[in-house]
């Protein structure tokens, strides 16, 4: 940081490294946000658009995840709107504001039309994970649990395949509370001893 870069992409990329190291580990949230604007000060500045908005789509994510971290739901979704702003086929955002209306707002028509539009978009491995998970939230939400179940399992396949272990304990959580709904308590079970095991081990079952 003591070296005076005048190249804004640079600049924006050590601030938002800063950032990551307050908020990835934990230590201040809101320290990683100060240094997240900072950040989308010199982004803003970058001459090329198409580098100017993946930088602010990157640094947008971070402020959505420090923001969902200290609770603040309202303004984490905001950020998730600003990158569809520019870039409307983002999975992250359409399936973070899914997410927002499942959880938060329990609108399942706003939930559907972002699932829906997610699944038109490229999606890495991680993004399907939680596009599976937000899918099996909407059936969950409307007590269709054998529909629920089925998109938490390929969550479940998903998570496995990746190596995305803290995905697979919310997955598998996801299963166990979905079964005890159905009134399948042996299922159940089964994904209850499934998430200690995982707990257990700290590996891929």
């Amino acid at each position: 940081e003591k070296y005076k870069f005048e190249d804004h992409y640079i600049r924006s990329n050590i601030y938002l490294g800063i950032g990551r190291c307050y908020s990835n580990a934990n230590v201040s949230y809101q320290n990683g946000i100060i240094q997240y604007e900072k950040a989308v000060f010199h982004a803003d500045k970058i001459p090329i658009q198409s580098e100017r908005e993946i930088q602010l789509s990157i640094i947008y994510t971070n402020l959505y995840s420090a923001y969902y971290n200290l609770q603040n739901i309202e303004k984490a979704a905001q950020y998730l709107r600003k990158i569809l702003s520019f870039n409307k086929e983002y999975p992250y955002a359409l399936i973070g504001l899914a997410k927002y209306h499942n959880t938060y707002t329990k609108n399942a028509d706003s939930a559907k039309i972002y699932l829906e539009k997610a699944q038109k978009t490229n999606m890495t491995e991680y993004d399907k994970i939680m596009f599976y998970n937000q899918w099996g939230t909407y059936y969950g939400n409307k007590n269709e649990y054998d529909k629920a179940i089925a998109f938490y399992k390929k969550a479940e396949v998903s998570a496995k395949e990746s190596k995305r272990v803290s995905a697979l304990e919310i997955t598998l959580i996801q299963l166990y509370d979905t079964y005890q709904k159905k009134g399948d308590l042996d299922q159940a079970l089964i994904y209850y001893q499934k998430r200690i095991a995982l707990n257990d081990s700290l590996i891929v079952l």
